[in-house]
């Protein structure tokens, strides 16, 4: 019986002898781990010495590095100014001569809209179920300058809606399919065109610019506001490209100075940015993006 409670006596040291042996074994592991660690950040420490111009030796430690990035510019969503990419907005003397117009309403009105039945001219050898955009010619917008002597540089096509040719012939038949506005008799048809711009696009500035004025406020009389549309003066000809951040001036201002007794110019103030986001030969459709002062007619525009 002394010898069993000997043996189990043994058997449970021999076991706390393991378990305090495994411990210890573990905390040393722990311990070379951490002082492999430290002399690792050492050696990295150690390095890294950049010897400086007076041969003073000097230790650099690995640290965070902070860079400040310039903000960038936002592209611009082409969702806001979509229809004015997809609608013919200026006719030139030529489209107003040659496109095809409103005959009569099939129905004997004088007005017409959507699903009326209209009768044309011009389209006698179309295709049918060809899609027509119907206009009516609005202002014409004028050069400012004076060597142009207020020649007329393209006419304002208001979008009154759609139709869609039906039967071609002298009178051509066509069903309207889309109206936003009273159709008259005399309105013009000209082709459906999509527009090919599917991607947004960024902003950048030109090198310069020179002679170049708003000419016109789209649907907002004499002055335009932010995100409002204008026109200015220059266009394809004009090496005038979409996407072109443009700054708006106001014009100089003369005046006479009663103290010195002399004549002043007063320099101009910036009034706000344009973004040009559609062009044609001799005018450009801008987007206001910003304005410090009311924008009107014939304020001036440049580079930023």
């Amino acid at each position: 019986m002394l010898n069993n409670l000997n043996f189990i006596n043994c058997f449970f040291v021999l076991l706390i002898s393991l378990s305090v042996s495994a411990v210890f074994a573990q905390t040393s592991a722990e311990e070379t781990e951490s002082a492999e660690e430290t002399e690792n950040a050492d050696n990295i420490s150690e390095e890294i010495i950049a010897p400086p111009s007076d041969g003073r030796t000097v230790k650099w430690s690995p640290g965070m590095r902070i860079i400040e990035r310039k903000r960038s510019i936002p592209k611009i969503e082409l969702e806001n100014i979509q229809h004015f990419l997809n609608r013919p907005q200026i006719l030139s003397e030529e489209d107003m001569s040659d496109s095809a117009y409103i005959i009569a309403n099939a129905e004997g009105s004088f007005y017409s809209t959507k699903d009326n039945q209209i009768y044309a001219g011009g389209l006698d050898n179309a295709a049918e179920g060809s899609q027509y955009t119907i206009v009516r010619f609005g202002q014409a917008y004028r050069s400012p300058l004076e060597d142009e002597d207020d020649e007329v540089l393209a006419y304002e096509s208001i979008y009154l809606g759609e139709a869609r040719l039906e039967h071609a012939g002298q009178p051509a038949i066509l069903r309207i399919t889309k109206a936003i506005k009273e159709i008259q008799n005399g309105d013009h048809l000209l082709p459906l065109e999509v527009s090919g711009f599917e991607d947004d696009f960024y902003p950048y500035s030109p090198d310069s610019l020179e002679d170049a004025y708003i000419i016109a406020v789209i649907d907002s009389g004499s002055f335009a506001a932010q995100y409002q549309l204008v026109v200015i003066n220059k266009g394809l000809d004009d090496n005038i490209g979409r996407g072109y951040l443009l700054a708006v001036k106001e014009k100089s201002r003369l005046i006479y100075e009663k103290i010195s007794e002399e004549d002043i110019t007063l320099p101009s103030r910036k009034k706000g940015t344009l973004l040009v986001f559609r062009v044609f030969e001799r005018i450009s459709y801008a987007l206001v993006m910003s304005s410090s002062l009311p924008i009107k007619l014939l304020d001036r525009v440049t580079v930023p």
